[in-house]
């Protein structure tokens, strides 16, 4: 299994991004070939954490552009300021 995790820092209003992920964007991600599940973690502290899983590294490369498309094209954008940092990688236990 390959895991992709997004960390998102400075989210403005987190609930309504966690509304509108769980509404919109898990039923698009979850269509991808390859996908395995989805988290998303609140921390409390205006920080998102993402952890989608593929079947392996290829399914996760194809889907590379679907977050960052949503994001976009949702308007979803101006509620997450700043970069996502992303570490892809083999699940290995």
């Amino acid at each position: 299994m390959y895991i992709v995790i997004r960390r998102y820092t400075g989210v403005i209003k987190p609930q309504d991004v966690i509304s509108r992920v769980t509404k919109d964007f898990v039923p698009i991600i979850s269509k991808t070939e390859g996908f395995r599940g989805y988290h998303l973690i609140d921390t409390g502290t205006d920080v998102l954490a993402s952890v989608t899983m593929f079947m392996d590294k290829a399914a996760a490369d194809n889907s590379l552009l679907v977050p960052s498309n949503w994001i976009r094209d949702s308007g979803v954008a101006a509620l997450l300021p700043n970069l996502p940092q992303v570490t892809p990688g083999e699940d290995v236990a």
